[in-house]
């Protein structure tokens, strides 16, 4: 006789899905090494050729990345990915600000202006907003 599987929250995990799930969690330990590392690249202004020495260091070094990223076209893909993602969380930050001038919450409007600018590195917004402001 078979016995019935139990359903529900109470139901064991089949290994199969438990295995994938570990899978998952390594190459996205894995996908983050390689984002921080052409973040790395990006921010210190190095050329893309050196995401391979920076890869084989990460490896020899104990870390684990993919081989098949090891190349300054997948650190240009990366560097392009990480602007969109960072461009996207600025534009959310924009757009909340807009929503708070249009409710008329003006210190959440100036929380909202400074914590984007500063995020985006920029940290003498302020000078110049009141430079364009005096050319008005």
């Amino acid at each position: 006789m078979i016995a019935a599987k139990a359903k529900g929250p109470e139901a064991p995990v089949p290994l199969v899905i438990e295995s994938i799930q570990r899978i998952d969690e390594a190459l996205c330990l894995k996908m983050t090494n390689i984002m921080h590392t052409a973040y790395y690249v990006a921010k210190k202004e190095l050329p893309f050729t050196q995401f391979r020495t920076l890869h084989g260091l990460i490896n020899r070094t104990g870390g684990k990345l993919p081989d098949c990223y090891e190349s300054d076209k997948a650190c240009a893909r990366f560097i392009v990915d990480i602007y969109e993602m960072e461009r996207e969380k600025l534009l959310n930050k924009i757009k909340q600000a807009s929503y708070d001038i249009k409710h008329g919450n003006a210190g959440g409007i100036l929380d909202a202006i400074h914590a984007a600018f500063e995020e985006a590195g920029i940290s003498h917004w302020k000078d110049w907003v009141l430079a364009a402001m005096g050319q008005l």
